[in-house]
């Protein structure tokens, strides 16, 4: 279960950045992959992930031997390797609101309900990383 401190943790571990610790909504991924499918039938608990891009660059790092290489040694947990894989970036609704509103259009069904945010920049979209697995 989330609380208001989750945002706070991811902080602590450096999933995001600082600018997102008084946020009082996490995003939560619905992926419809296989290897992620697995690994989540598997787990008692939720699965806390991110993408990851190359310092000071803005190139995504998708090559597993090499995120393992890189953050195996500060603490990283596993790495599945899957192979190299690009990924489409998810659609992003923001549920706070109703209707709820389409953040960015990617990967994932736009249902009628849902309002398209066309032409409304929002600070979200901008940090927002495309699906990693």
């Amino acid at each position: 279960m989330a609380s208001k401190a989750l945002p706070k943790q991811c902080i602590r571990f450096g999933t995001t950045s600082a600018k997102y610790a008084s946020r009082k909504n996490v995003g939560v991924r619905m992926p419809d992959d296989a290897i992620c499918q697995a690994i989540l039938k598997e787990m008692t608990a939720p699965l806390i992930c991110t993408s990851i891009k190359f310092l000071n660059e803005d190139e995504w790092m998708i090559d597993p031997v090499m995120i393992a290489d890189t953050y195996g040694p500060e603490g990283l947990d596993f790495v599945v390797d899957g192979g190299v894989r690009l990924a489409q970036s998810s659609t992003v609704v923001d549920m706070t609101k109703l209707p709820p509103r389409v953040l960015r259009e990617g990967k994932g069904t736009i249902s009628n309900w849902m309002v398209l945010e066309e032409d409304q920049e929002t600070d979200v979209e901008e940090d927002l990383i495309p699906a990693a697995i």
